[in-house]
């Protein structure tokens, strides 16, 4: 894992209908309890499920510009697999639903030696505002291009209570992207791997 993910991990994540979306940009080592436990520390909250009645209050909060800091997150999909948890951030800025850091993490079915600690694979991003979807024709999030600023985030405030920097790790080649909800990014194509205390 210090220079590179397994073969048959997926390196991207995927809309509903298999669009490609953004890349993994981060690897984590560590239980789903400390996952939880550090990004709780680090000022993260773990976002409510999507049900109707929860998208609707996102909805609301949205078209109000109110903060819901426990907001679901549209699903992405690595593997054929929805994300298994999502954490974000409001933005301190401007506490609004519109902007918040969000990160979306699946389980691999990988660990690592001795004790079979689990690895997990993430996509982040900054919500900076709400557009309508091109596909589904929906309200969704639109994201900031410098997806990398996001991934820096979100390892500062890990490093900061606790969790430890191993490695940076090729996933694509640096590109500068479009994701199949039409929002542009960049990125350098690296995951850095994080092991949770």
């Amino acid at each position: 894992l210090r220079t590179s993910l397994p073969p048959d991990l997926a390196r991207w994540s995927e809309d509903i209908v298999g669009g490609r979306m953004e890349p993994i940009s981060l690897v984590f080592i560590g239980t789903e309890a400390e996952l939880v436990a550090a990004f709780r520390r680090a000022g993260w909250l773990r976002a409510d499920l999507p049900t109707p009645l929860r998208v609707v209050r996102e909805a609301m909060a949205a078209l109000q510009n109110q903060p819901d800091p426990t907001g679901p997150a549209t699903p992405a999909f690595v593997a054929n697999q929805p994300q298994a948890i999502t954490f974000e951030k409001p933005d301190a800025g401007a506490p609004s639903i519109r902007r918040r850091h969000h990160t979306r993490l699946w389980t691999t079915a990988y660990c690592l030696a001795p004790s079979c600690r689990p690895v997990w694979v993430a996509t982040a991003s900054f919500d900076v505002g709400m557009e309508l979807s091109p596909l589904l024709h929906l309200p969704t999030h639109r994201i900031d291009t410098a997806i990398d600023d996001e991934r820096a985030l979100i390892v500062a405030d890990l490093t900061r209570v606790g969790a430890r920097q191993e490695a940076n790790v090729a996933v694509s080649p640096a590109l500068r992207g479009m994701n199949a909800a039409g929002d542009p990014f960049t990125t350098d194509g690296r995951a850095v791997l994080l092991v949770l205390p």
